[in-house]
């Protein structure tokens, strides 16, 4: 309903009613404007939450990515060590093998 319509209500001329009358709608309004600053207030709360649960799981995504890449690089350093290893072993048994069979020879 529009102001106008309202003042219309009640004749215009009743100052006492229309104080009363829109004295309860800014009541209401005050409270109609309290509940929505609360329901904003709690959406905002839970944005926020969702936020940093996603920045938990991300989070945890990336502490088990990174766990995961550690273990691979530790893997692969371990992996070059035992490769060099038999590559030196080769070379110097290499020599001592040479006049042993072609067959051990081939495999080393």
């Amino acid at each position: 309903m529009s102001l106008q319509s309202e003042m219309k209500l009640f004749g215009g001329s009743d100052a006492v009613a229309l104080r009363q009358h829109f004295g309860k709608k800014i009541v209401e309004l005050e409270d109609e404007k309290r509940t929505v600053q609360q329901e904003r207030d709690r959406l905002l709360a839970e944005v926020e939450n969702l936020a940093a649960n996603n920045d938990g799981q991300t989070q945890k995504f990336q502490d088990i990515h990174t766990q995961k890449l550690k273990a691979l690089e530790a893997q692969d350093v371990e992996h070059h060590n035992v490769v060099n290893d038999m590559m030196m072993a080769r070379d110097y048994l290499s020599p001592a093998l040479s006049c042993s069979s072609p067959f051990l020879v081939q495999f080393l």
